[in-house]
């Protein structure tokens, strides 16, 4: 085999490999903010969801909680929500806005509910 063809036979292979190279893209920007707000934690995070419907921003928070999750750690979840939305960087972002967030179980049992709501009109939608 000639010096050419070595190459070429090689180059043909590389192609061949990368051809098999299955690339997916993603938008790093949601998945930094994704994991921030899954992460790897004892609330077994499967799916968040939020529109914003008349002045209110919902959230919706799916977990792989048990239906029987003790007190103890809803009640760890809802201090921890409440602790991250009180953060300064946070407050600064989302202001005084309305919002609403439920989170529920995989058999889509509220667990958890937080509003706030400055001018008390939530869920008059």
């Amino acid at each position: 085999m000639s010096h050419h063809q070595h190459i070429k036979s090689f180059s043909n292979k590389v192609i061949d490999k990368l051809a098999e190279i299955e690339v997916t893209s993603f938008n790093l920007e949601h998945r930094l903010q994704d994991n921030r707000w899954a992460g790897k934690s004892v609330y077994k995070l499967t799916g968040i969801s939020y529109k914003v419907k008349k002045g209110c921003s919902y959230v919706y928070i799916e977990t792989a909680l048990e239906q029987q999750t003790s007190d103890e750690i809803l009640e760890g979840i809802e201090r921890a929500i409440r602790e991250y939305l009180a953060l300064p960087d946070i407050q600064e972002i989302i202001l005084n806005d309305k919002y609403l967030i439920q989170l529920v179980n995989s058999y889509e049992e509220l667990l958890v509910e937080l509003n706030y709501s400055h001018l008390s009109t939530l869920g008059s939608d």
